[in-house]
């Protein structure tokens, strides 16, 4: 992906990657219902159902990378705990509380990648 000249991909020895969640509208079909569910809302339940996924994105190209992605029910730390496996040493990951929050007293023990502050 970004090499050593890439911008924003490097802060001094370090590749930066961040780590985050987010989901997706799928389409609006039974079998996408079945499988990834719709979210609650205040009239009964959303447009679309939808996916929730977790991934490492490398700052300076912002690829996508270590991706997990499943039903809506399925929480975001529990996904962020399948994408750890990707991080590697010489990785500095700009991480949000869901990483932090269940997986900071292992961090460096399971990727080897560093933290701010870490």
């Amino acid at each position: 992906m970004a090499v050593r000249n890439t911008r924003g991909a490097w802060y001094r020895s370090w590749r930066l990657v961040s780590l985050d969640g987010s989901t997706l509208d799928v389409a609006d079909e039974k079998a996408n219902e079945d499988a990834f569910t719709r979210p609650g809302a205040s009239r009964g339940s959303s447009a679309y159902p939808q996916i929730r996924f977790v991934s490492l994105v490398e700052n300076g190209t912002h690829v996508l990378f270590g991706s997990q992605m499943d039903s809506y029910r399925t929480g975001e730390i529990t996904l962020a705990k399948a994408v750890l496996p990707r991080m590697r040493s010489g990785m500095l990951c700009l991480a949000d509380r869901i990483s932090l929050a269940s997986n900071y007293g292992n961090w460096r023990k399971q990727t080897g990648a560093d933290l701010p502050g870490g």
